[in-house]
């Protein structure tokens, strides 16, 4: 049976404005260091009023406040709060960080509820929100991370701000990540009576919010449901930063060099396929940064693999990660490609390890690849949990194959791998060619070095290569300044999707004073407060779907174009279209006038609609924003050459 998206969405919100559908209240937030940036306070403050972001998520700190034992500073604090009230700013303010003679926090309680009690009294009457703790799953906030402990301190500081403060609402600490087992181990001791909101940090360094976010909020959904635990979610800590640690970078020019790949002149094909979560434009792999001589990058599907032709293209960038396409067809496409003389390269992780696999209600979902794939295409890999009853290193440390110096000359050997590259698939004159590698001692002290990245080159019934790596994990992933201007209106609008009532972007200000330091790059303002673009797409995202509108409706329709709508607070309606990967021209059926359109940077865009009311519009990456339409439906679209 046809669906008709256009008449559904539009009886759908239809429907939202009628039955008067939840709309959010105050969300939008960031992270303030009002300890910190208290020079820039005010400053910060006005652009957020003026900007209409009503949050501000700020430390609280014991070790701040108390330097001194019974040395009580609150100046920066009193004058953050004065402020914040000045520009009609609510604050969330983190209990947290004890002094080093009042470590750990969990077994000096008498002394963690007083320094909680002095800052209830001191600022109770102002305060909306208090969260307990940062990241209490993380070694680097809490020693030993241990969910018993944090329960420990957690339900003694949740009396007391009943008792002082019974109107407030008591934030969990933000964890790390969505820490499953954690946050499991919690629930089950019964953590989840001692909070009003739950509160995690789901960054994603390597990731796009389509897929690793919306996975992890599904998951974290259905683990609360599991345990019967029925509270508001909110992301108070999300972000990427606009510089990185150059692995990827540094992994990849070795790896064309060592395979004698010339990137002069080369056209790079890279899938990116906007019907799955399968994006190799995704934060880490700036490949126009890596490799500034391209001549250009063709953005290539699933579906046409079958058809990209070595001769013109020989090297494809096949996936961000370990996760390929399940579909069998989308893997002899490859293989083909590879048989005729391509080079696949992938960046980061096992190849084939997991597969996108779509779900029978339209959802992708990560699931295992299959094994079979990795012989058919002369590789493999090797782990310690593959036979646990032989000896076999847990971990190892990275170091240059010998015979590479020269093509991995920046190397130092900070990554390391859990797991290897391996040759016994090999077939005829195939040879794997060590790029970096890993050096493990077993539990019986045996000393092990094996290939953690590698370059197969194919001489058999494969005529290609395939450069392969298994570091899974290399650090923070750096964004161009404008892919995170792209990606934050995208994530918040999928953290919206799956229920998240209030998302704090990490941060407003970047410190910008430790150019090796992916910390000092989150903020989407610079050091001295001028607008990195994603203020500009934060400040759009507000002004197109203002705070106190309705939950976003959402859809996935031809061509993978994504649609978001919403009612806004006036009662006016308004969306957005987007796509994942590559940029394309979609025909969309509007119902109602196009008052204003824009793009994530909120540059107006002119949209000419037909008197059928159709109109064509070119939507990428960058978020897409029409004020006006009640709904929106694609017809057809077509990819940009």
């Amino acid at each position: 049976m046809r669906i008709d998206h256009w008449v559904l969405g539009t009886a759908m919100l239809a429907a939202v404005a009628a039955a008067g559908a939840e709309k959010l209240d105050k969300e939008y937030g960031v992270n303030v260091h009002v300890m910190w940036e208290y020079q820039e306070v005010p400053d910060e403050f006005r652009m957020l009023k003026e900007a209409g972001i009503p949050m501000v998520r700020a430390d609280y700190s014991w070790s701040h406040q108390e330097r001194q034992p019974g040395q009580w500073n609150w100046g920066r604090h009193d004058a953050g709060l004065e402020q914040a009230k000045k520009n009609g700013l609510t604050l969330l303010p983190i209990l947290g960080y004890a002094p080093k003679w009042q470590e750990p926090a969990h077994e000096k309680l008498d002394a963690w509820l007083a320094f909680c009690e002095k800052n209830l009294d001191r600022y109770g009457k102002e305060m909306k929100f208090w969260e307990v703790w940062n990241e209490h799953n993380l070694a680097m906030f809490w020693k030993n991370p241990n969910p018993d402990h944090y329960l420990k301190l957690l339900k003694p500081t949740f009396d007391l701000i009943r008792r002082k403060a019974p109107d407030a609402k008591v934030v969990l600490g933000g964890t790390s990540e969505i820490p499953i087992p954690y946050l499991e181990t919690f629930f089950k001791a019964g953590g989840a009576a001692y909070f009003d909101v739950m509160n995690v940090h789901p960054y994603n360094w390597y990731d796009i919010p389509e897929a690793a976010l919306e996975r992890q909020l599904a998951e974290l959904n259905a683990l609360m449901k599991k345990y019967n635990v029925d509270k508001e979610v909110w992301i108070t800590e999300i972000g990427w930063p606009t510089i990185g640690r150059g692995f990827m970078k540094t992994f990849l020019t070795g790896a064309f060099k060592a395979a004698g790949i010339r990137t002069a002149g080369l056209t790079l094909a890279v899938l990116d396929d906007n019907e799955m979560p399968l994006v190799s434009s995704s934060p880490g792999l700036d490949f126009r940064a890596f490799f500034p001589n391209l001549k250009g990058i063709r953005s290539v599907t699933c579906a046409e693999l079958a058809s990209l032709d070595p001769a013109e293209y020989p090297v494809l960038i096949a996936g961000p990660d370990n996760t390929f396409s399940a579909r069998p067809a989308d893997f002899e496409a490859l293989r083909n490609y590879v048989k005729n003389g391509g080079i696949a390269v992938f960046p980061r992780g096992i190849p084939f390890y997991t597969a996108w696999r779509q779900e029978p209600d339209g959802t992708w979902k990560r699931s295992w690849a299959d094994k079979s794939w990795r012989e058919r295409l002369h590789l493999d890999f090797d782990g310690w949990w593959l036979d646990r009853s032989r000896p076999f290193p847990r971990g190892f440390s990275g170091v240059v194959a010998a015979g590479q110096e020269q093509a991995f000359p920046r190397y130092r050997g900070k990554a390391g791998s859990n797991c290897v590259l391996s040759g016994r698939n090999l077939k005829g004159n195939d040879k794997m060619i060590p790029l970096i590698e890993g050096i493990g001692k077993d539990a019986d002290g045996r000393e092990y070095r094996l290939p953690l990245a590698a370059y197969y080159r194919f001489d058999s019934d494969l005529k290609g290569g395939v450069i392969a790596n298994t570091f899974n994990y290399v650090g923070m992933g750096p964004s161009s300044e404008d892919l995170q201007a792209r990606l934050l209106p995208r994530t918040i609008l999928a953290a919206f999707k799956h229920g998240v009532k209030k998302v704090f972007w990490y941060e407003l200000q970047a410190m910008e004073n430790n150019n090796s330091d992916p910390e000092h790059f989150f903020g989407i303002l610079h050091a001295d407060l001028a607008p990195k673009p994603a203020w500009e797409a934060y400040k759009t995202l507000v002004r197109m779907r203002p705070a106190g509108s309705t939950v976003p409706i959402f859809r996935t329709e031809k061509g993978g174009v994504r649609i978001a709508e919403w009612v806004k607070p006036d009662g006016g309606t308004g969306c957005a279209l987007w796509v994942t990967g590559a940029a394309l021209k979609a025909k969309v059926k509007l119902q109602g006038a196009v008052k204003s359109a824009c793009d994530y940077l909120g540059q107006a865009v002119p949209v000419a609609v037909a008197e059928d009311g159709t109109a064509e519009l070119a939507v990428s990456s960058g978020v897409l924003y029409l004020d006006g339409p009640a709904s929106v439906s694609v017809l057809d679209t077509t990819k940009n050459n």
